[in-house]
C-alpha cells in the first residue's frame, strides 16, 4: 500500500466502530468501550503530540515485542486453537497505543522504515525516492476485524457486523463515477449472495468430506497400524531403529515393571514370498465411560484382587494415539484425555488429550479386555500350513498340553535359533516354493522378533491353542530410582496365547536380542542425544502436565516489569514533544543558530494540512513535491525565497543582515496567510 500525501485516513469514528464490534463479539464490550473513546478522542482535539520517526520505531518495536511474547507464551501454555488463536483476540489491545500514537501525531503517518529493522540500517542513495508513507488506520481495522472472527461463533449477527464495518471502510474509496445508490444497491445485493455462497460452501464440504473420508481412510497410517503389521519377514536388508526415547516407564517401588507394553494385536495372517502382514478381523471399537467418582480415571473390567501399578510418560500426536500397556490392564488413571475407546484386541485409543500424558495403570495376572478366543485365532494360511505342521510333529506339539506346548516351543527356539537384525538371501530357495516362515524354521533359523512372535503364533495353533500376534515395546532398560527409559528400538513382536483361561504374553525370541540392539545403536553421542531429550522432556512435562497457576502470576508480573522497562526506554521524552499546537509560535532560541527561523512555521503549518515532509526526504525534494501537488491553488506563493533565507540563517556562518531577517518573517507568515490549500471533496 504505497502513499503520498495524499494518504486517505480510516473515516472518523469507523475504528471505534470496529472495536465495539470486537468487545462484543469477545464479550469485553467495557474494555472496548474505553478503547473506542480513547482512539476517537483525538479527533476532536486541535492539539498534536510532535512525535518523530524515531519514536515512532521504539514504539513499534515495544508492540513488536510485547506481541511476539505474548505468542510465544501462549503457545506454551496450550494448545494452538485454544492459546495462540485465543490470544490473536488481544491484538486490538497490543496494537492500540501505536495506532492511537499516530492519530495523535502532528504528521500522523508513518513510513515503512518504521516496520523493519533491516530498511532503517539500509542507507538509501541520493537518487532513490524517499520511502513511502503510510497510515496504520486500516491495519487496524484488519486487526480488529481478525481479532473478531478469532471469537465469533459464526452466526448472521456477526456476518451483517463484519459487512457493515467493511461497507463503511470502503465507501469513501469508491469509484466517484458510480452514484451513492446505485453503489448502496450492489453492497445490497452482494451481501445476501455472500452469506448463502459460504453457507453453499460450508455444506458442499460437508458433502466431499463424506463422500471421500472412506476412500482416502486408508492412508491415514496412524489409523492403519491399528489395523494391520506389516512385517519385515520375507525381506532382505537390515533393519533400521533408532535412539529415540517414546516411553519413560516408572514402578511403584516395591516391583518391577512388566516386560512388554502392547500397543495393538492382530488374529489374521496373510504372507507370500516376499510380503507378509497381520490384520485385525474385526474393527469395533467402544467408547468408555470414565469413572464418575474420580476425574480421568477409566476401568476396563472389573477390579482384581492382584493389583500392580506403573506409572507411563508417553506423547500423542496433537493430542491423539494408542495407549501402551501390560497384559491384564484393568484401570488407567491421572489421563487427561477427553475421549478414551478400546477394541475387544486390546487397543485401547484416546483422543483430546495434551502433547505428552502421564497416566498410572492398574494390572494384574488373569482376567483382561482382551476379546474371548475364536476360530480366526486358529487359522493357519496355507501357503504356510506344510512347513508349520511339519515342525509341529517333529517337536510332538499335539500331544502335549497346553503348558508343555509353551515349554517346548520356547526351548526350541532358545537352543536352535539365533537373532539377527541383517537378513539374506542364502540362495537356498531361489524359486521361492516355501513360504519365509518356513524357510526361517527349517533352513535360516536366524531372524527377528517378527519371525519368533509369527512362528510362534503359527506353532501354537497348529498344536490347537488359540493364539495372536501382539506388538508394543519391551521394557529392559533401566534408568535407575525405578525409572526405565523406552527407545524406538526396543520395538517388539511377541504372541498372544490363551492358556489357563485368559491370555498371557509369549515371548521367544532369544534373549541376546536387547543386548544386540543396544550394541548396534551404541554411539558416543547417545549420552549428549539424551541429555537433551531429558531437557525436552522436563519442558514439556511442565508445558502440559505441570501446575501453571503460580508460574502464570510470575509471569503476569515480569510482562509488566518487562512492560514498564519498554516504556520507559522507548517512550519519547525530548523536550517540545508535549501538545503543540499546529500554527505555534516557533521554538525559543537554543544552542544552535537559526532554530527560531519563521521557516518552521511554513513547515507545521504544512504537516498540519497533510503535506508534511517525511524524516528521510531533503529540504528542497519535499517543496518542489508540496508546490506540484493539486491540493495547493496556483496563486500560492512561492516557497524558494523562503528556504533560500532559513538555510543562509540556519548554516551561513555570516546569517542574515537585519533586513533579511525581518524579510524571513513576514514571507513566512504573509505566506502561511495567504495560500489557502484546496478543501478534500
Amino acid at each position: 500500500m504505497s502513499m503520498n500525501s495524499e494518504t486517505r485516513k480510516a473515516p472518523r469514528l469507523l475504528l471505534g466502530a470496529a472495536l465495539l464490534f470486537w468487545g462484543l463479539e469477545t464479550r469485553h464490550w467495557y474494555l472496548a468501550a474505553v478503547m473506542a473513546v480513547v482512539m476517537e478522542a483525538s479527533g476532536f482535539f486541535t492539539r498534536r503530540w510532535e512525535f518523530s520517526a524515531a519514536d515512532f520505531n521504539r514504539l513499534w518495536d515495544a508492540t513488536a515485542i510485547v506481541c511476539t511474547a505474548g505468542v510465544f507464551y501462549s503457545f506454551l501454555s496450550g494448545r494452538v486453537d485454544n492459546g495462540v488463536i485465543g490470544f490473536v483476540k488481544w491484538f486490538p489491545l497490543i496494537f492500540l497505543p501505536f495506532t492511537v500514537a499516530q492519530s495523535c501525531a502532528a504528521r500522523n503517518v508513518v513510513t515503512l522504515t518504521t516496520f523493519s529493522w533491516l530498511l532503517r540500517k539500509r542507507k538509501p542513495s541520493a537518487a532513490e525516492p524517499p520511502p513511502s508513507s503510510l497510515t496504520f488506520d486500516f491495519f487496524y481495522l484488519a486487526i480488529c476485524l481478525m481479532a473478531a472472527s478469532a471469537a465469533n461463533v459464526r452466526n448472521a449477527a456477526f456476518y451483517a457486523g463484519f459487512c457493515v464495518i467493511a461497507g463503511w471502510a470502503l465507501f469513501p474509496s469508491r469509484n466517484r463515477a458510480i452514484s451513492r445508490p446505485a453503489w448502496g444497491l450492489c453492497l445490497a445485493v452482494v451481501i445476501p449472495l455472500g452469506y448463502g455462497g459460504q453457507i453453499v460452501l460450508h455444506a458442499l464440504q460437508a458433502i466431499v468430506e463424506n463422500k471421500t473420508g472412506n476412500l482416502f481412510s486408508d492412508m491415514d497410517m496412524a489409523d492403519l497400524q491399528r489395523w494391520q503389521s506389516r512385517t519385515s519377514i520375507g525381506s532382505i536388508g537390515e533393519l533400521k531403529f533408532s535412539d529415540r526415547v517414546v516411553l519413560r516407564v516408572r514402578s511403584n517401588g516395591r516391583n518391577a515393571p512388566p516386560d512388554h507394553l502392547r500397543e495393538s494385536t492382530f488374529n489374521t495372517y496373510e504372507s507370500s514370498a516376499r510380503n507378509s502382514r497381520w490384520l485385525v478381523s474385526a474393527r469395533n471399537f467402544h467408547s468408555i465411560a470414565s469413572d464418575p467418582e474420580r476425574a480421568n480415571s477409566w476401568n476396563f473390567i472389573a477390579k482384581k484382587d492382584a493389583d500392580t501399578s506403573i506409572s507411563i510418560a508417553a506423547w500423542l500426536h496433537y493430542g491423539t494415539g494408542v495407549l501402551a500397556l501390560p497384559t491384564g490392564a484393568w484401570r488407567v488413571e491421572r489421563l487427561p484425555v477427553t475421549v478414551l475407546s478400546r477394541s475387544g484386541f486390546g487397543i485401547v485409543r484416546v483422543e483430546g488429550g495434551p502433547e505428552l500424558v502421564h497416566y498410572t495403570v492398574r494390572y494384574g495376572p488373569g482376567e483382561s479386555m482382551d476379546a474371548p478366543p475364536d476360530d480366526h485365532d486358529l487359522q493357519i494360511p496355507e501357503g504356510e500350513r506344510p512347513g508349520i505342521e511339519k515342525v509341529a510333529s517333529e517337536l510332538g506339539l499335539p500331544g502335549q498340553s497346553p503348558e508343555q506346548n509353551l515349554e517346548t516351543i520356547t526351548k526350541f527356539f532358545q537352543a536352535k535359533f539365533t537373532y539377527t537384525r541383517y537378513l539374506k538371501d542364502d540362495g537356498s530357495d531361489a524359486w521361492g516354493k516355501s513360504s519365509p516362515v518356513s524357510h526361517f524354521l527349517e533352513r535360516s533359523r536366524s531372524g527377528h522378533c517378527e519371525y519368533f512372535a509369527t512362528a510362534t503364533v503359527l506353532l501354537l495353533r497348529a498344536a490347537g491353542i488359540h493364539a495372536r500376534y501382539a506388538t508394543g515395546y519391551s521394557v529392559q532398560e533401566n534408568g535407575g530410582k525405578g525409572l526405565y527409559i523406552v527407545r524406538s528400538r526396543h520395538a517388539h513382536a511377541w504372541c498372544l496365547a490363551h492358556v489357563g483361561g485368559a491370555w498371557r504374553d509369549v515371548d521367544t525370541t532369544p534373549a541376546s536380542w536387547a543386548d544386540e540392539e543396544a550394541s548396534a545403536n551404541s554411539t558416543p553421542w547417545r549420552p549428549i542425544a539424551d541429555f537433551f531429550s531429558a531437557i525436552w522432556y522436563k519442558f514439556s512435562e511442565w508445558r502440559w502436565l505441570g501446575e501453571k497457576e503460580g508460574f502464570n502470576r510470575v509471569v503476569t508480573v515480569l510482562l509488566l516489569v518487562a512492560v514498564a522497562a519498554l516504556a520507559w526506554k522507548y517512550f519519547p521524552r525530548h523536550k517540545g514533544w508535549f501538545f503543540k499546537s499546529k500554527l505555534d509560535e516557533p521554538p525559543s532560541a537554543s544552542s544552535h543558530p537559526g532554530s527560531d527561523s519563521e521557516f518552521y512555521l511554513v513547515e507545521k503549518h504544512l504537516a498540519a494540512q497533510d503535506l508534511g515532509r517525511s524524516p528521510e526526504e531533503t529540504l528542497r525534494h519535499w517543496l518542489r513535491r508540496v508546490e506540484a501537488s493539486p491540493r495547493m491553488i496556483a496563486a500560492a506563493p512561492p516557497l524558494e525565497p523562503i528556504l533560500s533565507l532559513h538555510c543562509r540563517y540556519r548554516f551561513d556562518p555570516k546569517g542574515l543582515t537585519e533586513g533579511d531577517r525581518q524579510s524571513l518573517r513576514e514571507l513566512s507568515r504573509s505566506w502561511i496567510e495567504g495560500s489557502r490549500p484546496v478543501k478534500k471533496g
